[in-house]
């Protein structure tokens, strides 16, 4: 009996730009083809994407694919040819769009959050879940409803209380300089959130690192003892002092008089503090028996601040371990759960009960594809291996696309090292490995191509600081065809001497976007990017100045609209009469006033004087309505008295209605229909969820988080107008012209670190003063730098491949920092060195592009032809 063939697994490494979403499109709807005779064909396949808006793209895909297929698009039907040189396209292509559009539920193009939750769900019995339970994918209400919870419980002069004021502490030391904390909570809480997101990325746990706390002590107690005997012998034999090191010495007699040896914490202990002449040749036994003795110290005190470190958060540890218990029992309480239990639950279950859960979903999956696979978590990854082998050994398939290179999501816990071991290695026994490349790129011009190359293969790459981070990722092997000529490419340093001064750049954007539009682009062409969300901020500011039409994806979540707040102000009111804050507030709100002047017959300013006067004389008096109702009787009636008495007992959809009709808000507000027509769109889907209540919604309002799309507003494709928003945001998309800003500033070192071993997870104070005399500490340090600088390489990596035609990148450097190359801070060190940069020609848009002679303001080794 012959042997079937091995199964094959297929990784593509897709640069930036060479259409791996298109090649995703294309095998996936050759396996279709390849299945037609399977009547379950759909049911057996699942494409797995990292967002809502990827899969439905990817859905969109498949079906316009086949159109064009069915139409005999000549470039569509050639590459399906290719494969299946005797199919009939148009034919083919009727049968599954078909076969698509009636079994559309069978459509399986999922998220990964999306499809463990169907496993989860199919399996929540065996993990004593009653079928009624939520998942949520945001967590930040119930985090701080938990922490508030848990502080209700921490009486003076417990345990609890001692880990609360020992944090306090911790907060203070490393706020040092900064300002005074006069609420510990947010600071607190704040930490405690970081702990639990990056802790529930990981199916691991919080090592008990209580015992190091005696063996610190042990240390403590002979480093203390060592010190002292080194500073007796070179006081008895009178043995010099390096010169500038008595101040060290006098640190190490404090350190031995304090029993502590944090007196040391700022030293380096690397070298002796001792003098040795040639001269005194007979002394020198003297001076090698110090030594000795401080070889001795130095392992003592490496020691004793590995343990300083890796103890140094305990109290964190501690509070966070009784916080997840409040936090479990609150969620069992609601009948929720979170989806990062989700995998972590999955974790252990999966493995031994693969066909188990195939079963209970009512399908079997043989084939995988994954999109964007070097955003896979370890998590994620250790749940959907196991289902993949088990897809493999019977004959089924996988297919990975991705790009390391633009791993920008480490911080979401996403690790790019998977996909790079799936490279390296054969991951699955079942199945043989194939590796494919997408060498060219289909979005931007050579000579943004040729700029990309210049930076990451010449410029930084020549400079050992970088080549470590650079390997981590790929870009160190980074080359890529094009199949556009010509390009531009523009680099501008521009110094200030104070943060506020912003006049130079608004002339470069102003200058740079006129000069853009005379050349037949629009303002939808373009695209300005920034490195941080408070950069976008700020240059939406400058565009507004400047009289620009733009859209800042900052602002497209509904919530931080000004008449969105005015709005919830209404309704925690309606909700509760007494909230004399949230009344006063929307009193004084341009929804009130503007609806308001109109009917008391005076100008808007003239009402709001009334008003604030109105409050100022209300100070302590409660409620506030009640003098309102006597003093303004008629705005009342007409206002506010209808929605009074409806408010609880109108569903929340019904009510707001009501408001927008009360108040004319599309009349008075045309420019934000949107986002009260989002609001609208909002509401219904938390009604449809079985909710109703005010009080449930102003929860459902903090319980999604920043990151939710529920709140974003949808933005057409036919508006003509600037697009604002930051690198991560613009991943995966390209526009004709790309502005990259970056604006000077520090990084931020977070001495909190979660460091991981094979097993457990610890809490470690990461700090210059901690590595200088650790050699295990300085590792850890070495690897977050290195790891932090392939994230911010990946970021301009991304950024820089945005452009299809144009690319422009204006820096913003502090001119009192010309001579040090800017602190040493990638990435504006860079840029600082390559100083102003002219590539290729600028382009009419929408001519016939010629590609033109390139002219270079710097002195690279990029070999450039034209």
């Amino acid at each position: 009996m012959a042997m079937p063939p091995q199964a094959e697994y297929t990784i593509i490494k897709a640069s930036a730009g060479a259409g791996k979403t298109t090649e995703l499109t294309k095998r996936f709807i050759e396996l279709l083809i390849s299945m037609s005779n399977d009547a379950n064909a759909l049911k057996k396949i699942l494409a797995i994407t990292f967002s809502n808006n990827a899969a439905l793209e990817m859905k969109t895909k498949i079906l316009e694919r086949l159109k064009k297929l069915y139409f005999n698009d000549e470039e569509t039907v050639a590459s399906v040819k290719q494969t299946y040189p005797d199919i009939e396209p148009q034919k083919t292509a009727e049968i599954l769009i078909d076969k698509l559009i009636n079994n559309y539920s069978d459509f399986q193009v999922k998220t990964i959050d999306s499809f463990m939750t169907s496993i989860f769900k199919a399996s929540a019995i065996d993990f004593g879940y009653n079928p009624d339970f939520d998942i949520l994918m945001e967590n930040k209400f119930y985090l701080d409803y938990a922490f508030d919870f848990y502080l209700k419980d921490v009486g003076e002069g417990t345990e609890k209380a001692k880990n609360i004021e020992k944090i306090i502490e911790i907060i203070s030391r490393e706020n040092t300089g900064k300002r005074y904390i006069w609420q510990p909570h947010s600071d607190i809480f704040k930490n405690i959130k970081t702990i639990y997101d990056k802790s529930s990325l990981l199916n691991k746990k919080f090592c008990d690192v209580s015992e190091f706390i005696t063996k610190q002590d042990v240390c403590r107690d002979k480093l203390i003892e060592k010190i002292k005997q080194f500073l007796d012998f070179i006081q008895k034999h009178q043995l010099i002092v390096a010169q500038k090191r008595h101040s060290f010495i006098e640190s190490l007699k404090k350190a031995v008089e304090t029993n502590n040896p944090l007196e040391v914490y700022e030293k380096s202990i690397k070298q002796i503090p001792l003098a040795y002449s040639q001269d005194d040749k007979n002394r020198k036994p003297l001076y090698d028996e110090a030594s000795e003795i401080w070889e001795d110290i130095k392992d003592l005190c490496s020691e004793y601040f590995f343990y300083y470190a890796f103890t140094y958060f305990l109290p964190y540890n501690n509070i966070f371990n009784d916080f997840l218990h409040v936090l479990e029992k609150i969620k069992q309480s609601e009948s929720k759960i979170f989806i990062e239990d989700v995998n972590k639950k999955l974790c252990d279950y999966i493995p031994s009960f693969v066909p188990d859960i195939y079963f209970r979903l009512g399908e079997t999956i043989k084939h995988y594809f994954i999109d964007e696979f070097q955003d896979t978590s370890p998590i994620q990854w250790s749940n959907l291996s196991p289902l993949i082998e088990n897809a493999l050994s019977e004959g089924g398939s996988l297919l990975v696309v991705g790009d390391t290179k633009q791993a920008i999501y480490t911080f979401r816990g996403a690790d790019y090292r998977i996909m790079k071991e799936m490279e390296k290695n054969e991951v699955f026994p079942s199945a043989q490995k194939k590796s494919e490349n997408l060498e060219t790129n289909y979005r931007s011009r050579r000579k943004i191509l040729d700029f990309v190359e210049y930076f990451f293969n010449e410029k930084l790459k020549s400079d050992e600081t970088y080549i470590n981070a650079m390997s981590l990722t790929g870009l160190d092997e980074f080359k890529q065809k094009s199949n556009k000529e010509g390009g531009y490419v523009e680099l501008r340093n521009i110094y200030f001497e104070e943060q506020e001064d912003t006049d130079d750049i608004k002339a470069y954007i102003q200058t740079t976007i006129d000069d853009i539009l005379s050349r037949g682009y629009s303002f939808k062409d373009i695209a300005v990017l920034a490195w941080r969300n408070e950069e976008v901020v700020n240059l939406s500011a400058i565009l507004n100045e400047l009289g620009y039409p733009f859209i800042s994806y900052s602002s497209l979540d509904v919530r931080k609209r000004k008449v969105f707040d005015e709005i919830i102000h209404l309704f925690r009111f309606l909700d509760s009469p007494i909230d004399d804050f949230s009344f006063s507030t929307f009193l004084l709100s341009d929804i009130f006033r503007k609806r308001a002047s109109g009917f008391i017959n005076t100008d808007e300013c003239n009402l709001s004087q009334q008003i604030q006067s109105f409050l100022l004389r209300q100070r302590g008096q409660s409620p506030i309505y009640k003098a309102f109702k006597e003093e303004f009787g008629d705005l009342w009636d007409k206002l506010f008295d209808g929605l009074f008495r409806k408010a609880g007992y109108l569903p929340v959809y019904d009510l707001l209605c009501d408001i927008y009709d009360t108040f004319a808000v599309f009349k008075n507000f045309p420019d934000e229909e949107s986002a009260f027509v989002k609001l609208l769109d909002v509401v219904q889907k938390f009604e449809s969820k079985g909710f109703g209540s005010f009080k449930e919604f102003l929860d459902f309002v903090n319980t999604e988080g920043d990151d939710s799309n529920i709140w974003n507003i949808n933005v057409g494709s036919d508006i003509d107008a600037i697009q604002v928003m930051t690198v991560h945001k613009a991943k995966g998309l390209g526009f004709p012209v790309v502005i990259f800003y970056l604006d000077w500033h520090k990084h931020h070192s977070e001495s909190l670190y979660l460091h991981e071993n094979e097993q457990q997870v610890y809490l470690v104070r990461i700090s210059d003063n901690i590595a200088k005399n650790c050699d295990s500490i300085a590792k850890i340090k070495e690897a977050k730098k290195i790891d932090d600088l392939a994230d911010d390489m990946n970021k301009l990596y991304v950024a820089f491949t945005r452009a299809k035609d144009e690319l422009y990148i204006l820096c913003r450097l502090k001119s009192n920092e010309k001579s040090n190359s800017q602190g040493k801070h990638f990435p504006f060190n860079v840029f600082h060195e390559i100083s102003n940069l002219t590539l290729g020609e600028k382009t009419f848009y929408k001519k016939e592009f010629k590609p033109q002679r390139i002219t270079l303001d710097f002195e690279p080794s990029i070999r450039i032809t034209d």
